[in-house]
């Protein structure tokens, strides 16, 4: 049995000690830790009894660090948060606190111990416990065992732990019927909207659980979908739109899944939005109407991921997903068209079952055509709980048995087919992160009708794009790629291009630590301006509009208002703001830590 031991309340004068932590890219607050927090004070017993903490730690920081942390804090109980991408740490974490005399129990929550609660404990003796499921109310009742206000362990659902050798798992606990039992960790003070602790933004927020769809990679699909008031949903949004929060990420399976309650939430957002909060939704773009596109254009700024995920008949079928391609064109292009300033981002999966190489490059075309401020490609993973991780072995799906999962080979995708693939997710760093470059491409591309094409003969004098590409051989790329292919590019692009690429690349090359900061005023008209002249020249509809003219577009000359040292940490500004992911390739981009809203992988299972 795990140590069960009641601690003495604070009537005894004792307080039990409670700390809820994870690993995150760059910010305290994970959804998990903060809105359990939050359930577990409205439990009257425990809130007289317990001192609750949350607390997070960045990705990057060492396992010393963390331990030392956490024993400075001194918990009677330690949680952690359980996704693909920190469950590594964790469980380094838990094993380093254990070799330091650690003894208070340690659980587990998650997407990633949920599903592998029995390998985890079977293999690391430093975990106590997992909680399975949705954790907020098995968390309440384990708590109060602690306390000593409740029976034994066994009689808690949705748990697993040891006896003695032996792993136990009790009963799986149910998803909360009526998701307005748990407050809000927005509106109860649990998450500090004013605080230091927010810095950038929020890293998750979500307006419900689960999801209608079946797809076959994604956890999403094996939880029930229930949604919060949209009156609690209202005051949220408001209270974070008055506050310093500038980006939030909207952890929602799929943000227009209603769409009356997607506009409602989308009205809010343009009417009230005064301090211009950025938002990053996640979509599924057949569904939008036409007021929804034209309310998405009027934000203030954020992004709109589509998981397109595959174009071909066979892959999408095997997924258990919907598509229409045609709709989908229609409502993106209908969407830029507009000219709004949220940006598009766009999903695909190479080694889905059904799938070739062959296929998934088509499936890349077909993105690139809508000129994506991102192209996001992900190698497929096959977490544990979901229907492609079940009927592996009948699909013939070789993948990866511990995290992050990766699909090695298929019937159809060989392992070299997933190298080649892989090698064209390098590229897309390029195209994602470096503008002119995406620019080029697209206009290339519109002109031979194969953007990808172009894409790969941009990056050709590169050889392999890889940690070792410097930003000097790409800008030399760039500008070799402009001059061959300037006929097929409008009147004045190229001239644009090549000047805005060479001012682009060297704010890229600039360590803005060794810059002195203007007056922070003068600053942000700086950066506006300059983002004005960037969101000209970044139009979509100069992609999609042959007859746009790019003469009449700025050219270096307008930005000579800036001094050097200001236009380059202006643009290291921008990058922040409107770069929510941390560039891998190349390597003087990764020295660059942009605030992250978004999990870097598909099916993203439960809240964060």
């Amino acid at each position: 049995m795990p140590n069960s031991s009641p601690i003495p309340a604070t009537g005894s004068g004792r307080t039990f000690r409670i700390l809820l932590s994870g690993f995150y890219p760059n910010y305290r607050y994970g959804l998990a830790t903060a809105t359990l927090r939050s359930y577990l004070l409205n439990d009257a017993e425990i809130s007289t009894r317990a001192a609750i903490d949350v607390d997070g730690f960045a990705l990057a920081l060492t396992d010393d660090k963390v331990a030392s942390s956490i024993l400075r804090k001194s918990p009677d109980l330690l949680g952690f948060s359980c996704y693909v991408w920190n469950i590594e740490k964790i469980l380094r974490a838990c094993a380093r606190l254990r070799g330091a005399g650690f003894a208070s129990p340690i659980v587990l929550g998650g997407p990633e111990a949920t599903h592998t609660a029995a390998r985890l404990l079977e293999e690391n003796p430093a975990v106590t416990m997992v909680v399975r499921g949705e954790g907020e109310e098995t968390l309440r009742l384990l708590v109060r065992r602690y306390l000593g206000l409740g029976g034994g362990f066994n009689e808690i659902a949705g748990i697993s732990y040891r006896d003695g050798v032996r792993v136990v798992e009790t009963a799986d606990r149910p998803p909360i019927p009526d998701l307005s039992v748990i407050p809000s960790p927005y509106l109860d003070g649990t998450v500090d909207l004013h605080g230091p602790d927010i810095q950038y933004g929020l890293g998750c927020y979500e307006t419900y659980r689960g999801c209608i769809f079946s797809c076959a990679f994604c956890l999403w699909a094996t939880i029930k979908s229930r949604a919060y008031p949209i009156e609690r949903v209202e005051r949220e949004l408001l209270a974070i739109m008055n506050s310093k929060v500038e980006r939030v990420w909207f952890a929602d399976a799929v943000a227009n899944l209603d769409k009356d309650r997607f506009k409602r939430i989308l009205r809010l957002m343009t009417q009230k939005n005064t301090n211009k909060v950025f938002f990053d939704f996640e979509i599924v773009a057949e569904m939008l109407d036409d007021e929804t596109i034209e309310l998405l254009a009027a934000l203030p700024g954020g992004y709109m991921a589509c998981g397109l995920q595959s174009t071909d008949p066979g892959a999408i079928k095997n997924s258990r997903r919907f598509s229409n391609l045609a709709r989908f064109r229609n409502n993106i292009e209908r969407l830029r068209r507009l000219n709004g300033k949220i940006e598009l981002f766009i999903d695909l999966i190479y080694g889905l079952p059904g799938d070739t190489l062959e296929s998934y490059r088509r499936s890349v075309d077909f993105a690139l055509s809508f000129a994506p401020d991102r192209l996001q490609t992900h190698q497929l993973r096959v977490f544990p709980g979901t229907p492609f991780h079940r009927d592996a072995a009948k699909l013939g799906l070789v993948h990866d048995e511990r995290p992050p999962y990766f699909v090695r080979r298929t019937p159809t995708f060989s392992q070299g087919d997933i190298v080649q693939a892989q090698r064209l997710g390098s590229i897309m760093e390029l195209y994602n992160h470096v503008p002119p470059v995406r620019i080029a491409a697209a206009l290339a591309g519109r002109a031979c009708g194969a953007t990808l094409a172009a894409l790969e003969r941009l990056v050709g004098p590169l050889g392999a794009v890889t940690p070792r590409t410097t930003l000097g051989q790409l800008s030399t790329a760039l500008e070799g790629f402009l001059a061959c292919e300037g006929k097929s590019l409008p009147p004045g692009a190229g001239d644009v291009l090549k000047d805005y690429g060479r001012y682009f690349i060297r704010g890229l090359m600039t360590d803005p630590r060794r810059l002195r900061a203007p007056d922070r005023k003068s600053f942000r008209l700086q950066a506006d301006q300059l983002r004005y002249d960037f969101a000209r020249i970044l139009a979509t509809r100069n992609l999609l509009n042959p007859d746009a003219d790019w003469q009449a577009l700025p050219q270096a000359a307008s930005w000579s208002v800036f001094n050097e040292a200001a236009l380059e940490e202006t643009i290291v500004h921008f990058l922040r703001r409107h770069v929510p992911h941390r560039p891998t390739l190349p390597h003087e981009l990764a020295k660059r830590r942009p605030f992250s809203t978004r999990p870097a992988q598909t099916g993203r299972g439960a809240p964060a």
